[in-house]
C-alpha cells in the first residue's frame, strides 16, 4: 500500500469515494486533539460495495486514517506538544437497528482490517 506516500497522491475516483463515505473534521477539543465525525446514515454502503472493490475501499480508508494521523501530528507541532490522538465520532442519528446491521455487515471486514493498522 505504501501508506507513507498516500497523502502525496490523489487516488483514483477519490471524490466519488468520499461522496459515498463522507467524513468531516469538526475542529479540535480543548486539548488540541482533532475531532472527526462520520454519519453512518450518510454512508452509501450498497453503492460503495458495487462501485469499489474491497482493496480499493481499504486503500481509500487507509488514506483517510493517514490524514487523520497527520492532522493530530500537525496540531501537536502547532501547540509545541506531542499529539498522536484524535476524537472520532460515529453519529448513528437516522440509522435504525436494521439499518445499522446492514451497514455493519458491509463495513465490519473493513473496520477489522484497519483497526490492526490504526488502533
Amino acid at each position: 500500500v505504501k501508506a507513507s506516500t498516500l497523502l502525496e497522491r490523489t487516488l483514483d475516483r477519490s471524490a466519488e469515494f468520499h461522496e459515498l463515505w463522507p467524513l468531516w473534521k469538526t475542529g479540535e477539543d480543548d486539548f488540541g486533539h482533532p475531532v472527526f465525525c462520520e454519519r453512518m446514515a450518510c454512508i452509501q454502503t450498497e453503492a460503495l460495495m458495487a462501485r469499489f472493490s474491497l482493496s480499493e475501499i481499504l486503500l481509500h480508508r487507509t488514506q483517510v486514517h493517514e490524514a487523520i494521523q497527520r492532522s493530530a501530528e500537525e496540531a501537536g507541532r502547532r501547540l509545541g506538544q506531542l499529539r498522536s490522538k484524535h476524537l472520532h465520532f460515529l453519529d448513528l442519528h437516522g440509522v435504525s437497528l436494521f439499518g445499522f446491521r446492514r451497514i455493519t455487515k458491509h463495513l465490519k471486514p473493513i473496520f477489522k482490517l484497519l483497526e490492526d493498522q490504526y488502533p
